[in-house]
């Protein structure tokens, strides 16, 4: 069975981000790092690669994408510009370490089997001193931890974790966090497109939830009340050694 963001893909057009906030929101973080031409820059969950042709061609940066879902990536493939793209999980890249300027992950780390160990593994890619860019959920009630767990593995508001947790995690494997930013409203537009192209609110839930008593439309109802889902756009630097 496809994985939820696998489903999410089929409502966004080929070249088009499936994270809130889309381009323009890639863009501000571009904004933030300010990093050099032909800067080398790699998206960890890069879904079909529309993120990595717009680095390339909006910046002129020798951009690459990864992404374990062979299905979104041949969806990628499939258009009329090549894209430099390989099939790897964010917790195993096949990359050399310390090289990198930059490397994204657009609401691909609350999707990650092993979180931790993916914020470790981009730790290894970056140079020093090189930015780390995350945009993802966040839970704006902490107490509401316990309640994200009834949904289904993969699903990203599932892998969501408080502010505090997240820079207290960043912070203990070596980043200095440089710019925290809410974009929560991006996340409340994008949910209404979502819902849009769904055309029920059943269908909308059934993009996050597949199953059994996990799939019950209560129990998503009161993880969306208890966990109070945000969305953030972070900017961080790795510290030397």
């Amino acid at each position: 069975m496809a994985a939820p963001y696998e489903r999410i893909a089929s409502c966004f057009e080929e070249d088009l981000p499936m994270h809130p906030g889309g381009f323009a929101l890639t863009d501000r973080a571009m904004e933030l790092c300010k990093l050099p031409p032909e800067a080398l820059v790699l998206d960890v969950g890069c879904g079909t690669g529309g993120t990595v042709q717009r680095l390339m061609s909006r910046y002129g940066f020798r951009a690459f994408g990864a992404d374990p879902s062979f299905l979104l990536l041949q969806k990628g493939c499939t258009g009329s510009v090549p894209r430099t793209v390989v099939r790897a999980l964010g917790e195993d890249l096949p990359f050399y370490a310390s090289v990198w300027d930059c490397v994204l992950a657009e609401c691909s780390l609350s999707v990650a089997k092993d979180p931790a160990e993916m914020l470790c593994e981009c730790r290894r890619l970056l140079k020093e001193g090189g930015r780390l860019v995350l945009s993802d959920l966040y839970l704006r009630n902490p107490a509401g931890i316990a309640d994200r767990r009834r949904l289904v593995s993969g699903c990203c508001l599932r892998g969501a974790l408080p502010r505090e947790d997240l820079l207290d995690r960043l912070e203990t494997i070596g980043f200095h966090v440089l710019v925290w930013e809410d974009h929560s409203t991006a996340l409340k537009q994008y949910a209404a497109r979502l819902l849009l192209s769904c055309g029920s609110v059943e269908e909308f839930r059934e993009l996050f939830c597949v199953g059994g008593a996990e799939a019950d439309g209560k129990e998503f109802r009161r993880t969306m009340t208890s966990a109070k889902p945000g969305y953030f756009l972070l900017v961080a630097e790795k510290r030397g050694e």
